[in-house]
């Protein structure tokens, strides 16, 4: 094996620990900002238990869906054709926000330990390419604005989430992707995360 020239990491519990969460809590208060956000844009809404008991089975499937396939889904999309049967009209830029919306209270849970914004300069400093590689079907685009919040975007100009190439890990081809990218091979990159 030749000299490590990148990293690729994990984004949860790896660069951002969430620490214990409560996934059905978490959905409640994603679904209260989501709810409040389209009913500031005036748009159709049913009754909040009736939106939130919708939105929950369609996350429900697709992840199931996506675990069973090993073939991940983008909730960008998901919420897009949701809106469309609820009647509304929104742009691309609110149907992101919207998306940003249910991923906010989980924003609030992330840690990073103390000194990683450090390390990662020294690596980078030193010639190594960094890149992130993660599963999720959060939206990128979320999880880039989340990762800016904490001071990390900068350190990861590769980004690569299972949502926007469909592929999941262990599945060789995410990192295949993330790998061209940073242009190297794999025998000169490590990974960090599971």
């Amino acid at each position: 094996m030749g000299r490590i020239r990148a990293i690729l990491f994990d984004l949860g519990d790896t660069l951002v620990d969430f620490g214990p969460v409560d996934t059905l809590r978490l959905f409640t208060e994603g679904a209260h900002v989501a709810y409040e956000y389209l009913k500031g844009l005036s748009q159709p809404l049913p009754t909040f238990d009736q939106f939130r008991r919708r939105q929950l089975r369609a996350i429900r499937w697709h992840y199931l869906k996506s675990r069973l396939t090993r073939r991940e889904f983008n909730s960008l999309d998901l919420l897009g054709r949701l809106a469309q049967r609820m009647g509304h009209e929104l742009t691309a830029e609110q149907t992101l926000q919207l998306a940003w919306c249910w991923y906010e209270p989980l924003s609030r849970c992330a840690r990073v330990e103390r000194g990683l914004g450090e390390m990662l300069s020294e690596f980078r400093s030193d010639g190594i390419r960094l890149g992130l590689v993660s599963n999720t079907f959060v939206p990128g685009q979320v999880l880039d604005r989340h990762l800016e919040q904490l001071g990390l975007l900068e350190h990861f100009p590769v980004r690569v989430y299972s949502c926007d190439v469909r592929f999941r890990k262990p599945h060789p081809e995410i990192f295949q992707i993330a790998l061209d990218r940073l242009d190297v091979a794999a025998s000169e990159a490590a990974f960090v995360g599971d």
